[in-house]
């Protein structure tokens, strides 16, 4: 199967499946697309919580809906964030071989032409390889501040689902954010780099809400 198919596929596989594919690197699945997936069983924990709550939560239907469209969102992003990874990795190994090819003799013109056309390439892949995680992240600090807003919402029986929802969202946006501050084409003052960590800074300040909701149910 080739590798396009092989990730159209990923969410097809049962868990056991998936785990076992990112653990043993079977598809180019790394840090962005665990993230990313942490992500859907939160935004899919999210909306458990709002149909449990129904009864006494007017906006119940349009929080489901919501967490509805960012899981499918995230699960959209599990493959892009594999693909556009693979791609990106596969390009620094050529780079990086090429470098060491130099070191021996020196390249005719058209491999000096090659190299021009593949640092092009690779500088393409790399601003993809950012992009997505940070896709990743903002739709992660979505989901916690929703999963925020139904601890709110929801009674005792939902609030700790609410919170591990916002936790797993929280640490998915961190993960994610990360990736993008460590991508080679990111430097410090870059606009994606500031997205990324302001995504991380919301999902926190979400999940402490959703804590602090609970410590305040708890205290009564």
């Amino acid at each position: 199967m080739a590798a396009s198919e092989k990730l159209a596929s990923l969410l097809e596989r049962s868990l056991g499946e998936t785990l076992e594919e990112v653990s043993q690197q079977q598809l180019p699945t790394a840090g962005g697309s665990s993230a990313a997936l942490a992500g859907a069983l939160a935004a899919a924990l999210t909306s458990m919580v709002a149909r449990g709550a129904r009864e006494r939560w007017d906006d119940a239907g349009g929080a489901i809906a919501q967490a509805e469209a960012l899981r499918a969102r995230l699960c959209a992003l599990v493959a892009s964030d594999a693909d556009v990874y693979g791609r990106a990795r596969l390009l620094l190994l050529d780079a990086g071989r090429d470098r060491e090819q130099r070191g021996i003799a020196a390249a005719p013109e058209t491999g000096v032409r090659n190299r021009e056309q593949r640092d092009f390439e690779l500088a393409g892949a790399l601003e993809a390889a950012a992009a997505e995680p940070l896709a990743i992240a903002e739709a992660c600090a979505d989901v916690a501040s929703l999963a925020a807003w139904a601890a709110e919402a929801g009674g005792a029986d939902e609030r700790a689902d609410a919170l591990v929802a916002a936790s797993l969202a929280e640490a998915a946006a961190a993960g994610a954010a990360q990736l993008v501050l460590v991508n080679l084409s990111i430097r410090p003052d870059d606009e994606l780099a500031a997205r990324a960590q302001a995504a991380a800074r919301a999902a926190a300040a979400s999940r402490s809400r959703a804590l602090a909701t609970g410590e305040a149910c708890d205290s009564r």
